[in-house]
């Protein structure tokens, strides 16, 4: 409420109203009626004007603190501004690091892969050395006794076949001519 309509609202004009009544109902109004009537006026122009100025120190108040409330919102959306940035550009240069740290992970896979790669090789070289090594120990032998068993083989068949061939051979004269030489040559003996 600004002065202007203070002045002009109906409490005042009730108050202007009364004080011009009295002034037509006096007649003529003595020095003091009339400064006693203006010091009433002026009272309620000084009431309304306090009255106004209370009003508008209440708004400035207001005012104030609504403009303060706004600077520490501004002050505080930059201040989350900046941290935003920066974590922006943390994030931005963890990104690069991760990019290099993967190609490090990379690389060092590739070299561990090599190395396991060589080592499986050469175990597997040292495993098909021993294996053949074992091999050629079980196949020699097998050999052996393979050739022992048909040496004996053999040697039975050929003791078989001389048995039938000898058989064969010695009729009965010559059966009973080695059985008197047998005989002789054992009274050789106890004589």
């Amino acid at each position: 409420m600004n002065l202007l309509d203070l002045l002009m609202s109906p409490a005042f004009a009730e108050a202007a109203h009364h004080a011009k009544e009295a002034v037509h109902n006096q007649g003529s109004m003595s020095f003091i009626d009339y400064i006693f009537h203006s010091n009433i006026i002026n009272f309620i122009i000084v009431v309304a004007f306090l009255v106004w100025l209370n009003k508008v120190q209440k708004f400035t108040s207001i005012i104030d603190q609504r403009q303060e409330e706004i600077s520490t919102k501004v002050l505080d959306s930059e201040e989350s501004k900046r941290r935003a940035e920066f974590k922006l550009e943390q994030t931005k240069t963890q990104l690069c690091n991760s990019s290099e740290k993967i190609d490090a992970i990379v690389k060092d896979g590739k070299q561990v892969a090599k190395s396991l790669s060589s080592e499986i090789v050469i175990e597997a070289k040292k495993d098909a050395k021993e294996l053949e090594s074992k091999t050629e120990h079980v196949i020699d032998t097998k050999r052996t006794q393979a050739v022992s068993e048909i040496k004996i083989k053999i040697t039975g068949a050929a003791f078989e076949i001389a048995r039938e061939h000898i058989k064969q051979s010695l009729d009965d004269r010559m059966h009973q001519k080695f059985i008197d030489e047998f005989i002789e040559s054992l009274d050789n003996l106890k004589v």
